[in-house]
């Protein structure tokens, strides 16, 4: 798999959105993770410039503090019209109440919205307290249509602590003790060597400069 297809780009600003599409279009990126007050530019940049990545729309980010649909109050019409949403769960639920909201988000989308938008999940790891309450947000999305992936963090940027190559590993480990699902990696991706050893996860998200700097060196050494 080229590492161009396992990278997804966060866009939050409006000065980094059409450099963003353009990078994306260039170089396959499968998709922009966009801001919701970004959306309408964004799905404008797409169809100008004939992008085939897709659009997601992130859903109650920073601290999921909205339980269930509620998290998709107040959202614009075109945010709502993207290809997928990330959507981060309330934190500190029990298993079985994670699987109540995680059903009910699920249930929502797809009834409606267009058929087969992605449906992706954030656990929200830097605020975990033990690889325990990975362990049990992740149980909490069995037994339920499972989403399109789970990503661990909305932080392309953390502290070296919160995010680096053993705590990726140990994320993974606790989210696939009851998953068997792709995962997506966010945190501190900003190389090579950041994706290197990591075969369990199918995607990373990074912002638009760590994107140019892991595509730079993926150039210059096949340029070897």
């Amino acid at each position: 798999m080229s590492i161009m297809t396992r990278l997804e780009i966060d866009v939050m600003q409006a000065s980094e959105l059409e450099e963003a599409s353009a990078f994306a279009f260039k170089y396959k990126i499968p998709a922009l993770i966009i801001h919701q007050s970004l959306s309408s530019d964004g799905l404008i940049i797409r169809g100008r410039i004939g992008g085939q990545y897709k659009i997601i729309t992130p859903v109650n980010w920073p601290n999921g503090e909205h339980l269930g649909i509620r998290k998709f109050r107040g959202m614009s019409t075109d945010s709502l019209e993207a290809d997928g949403f990330e959507v981060m769960l309330t934190p500190n639920l029990s298993e079985i109440d994670t699987r109540k909201e995680a059903s009910e988000i699920s249930d929502f989308i797809r009834t409606r919205f267009q058929p087969g938008l992605e449906i992706r999940f954030v656990i929200g790891t830097s605020n975990c307290s033990s690889p325990d309450d990975i362990s049990k947000i992740s149980a909490g999305l069995t037994k339920i249509p499972l989403p399109t992936c789970v990503r661990n963090d909305i932080h392309t940027k953390n502290q070296t602590s919160k995010a680096n190559p053993t705590v990726h590993t140990g994320v993974m480990d606790s989210i696939l003790k009851s998953l068997r699902i792709p995962i997506k990696i966010s945190g501190n991706i900003t190389d090579l060597k950041s994706i290197n050893g990591h075969d369990r996860a199918s995607l990373f998200a990074v912002n638009l400069s760590q994107a140019k700097n892991i595509i730079k060196e993926f150039k210059e050494q096949r340029n070897e």
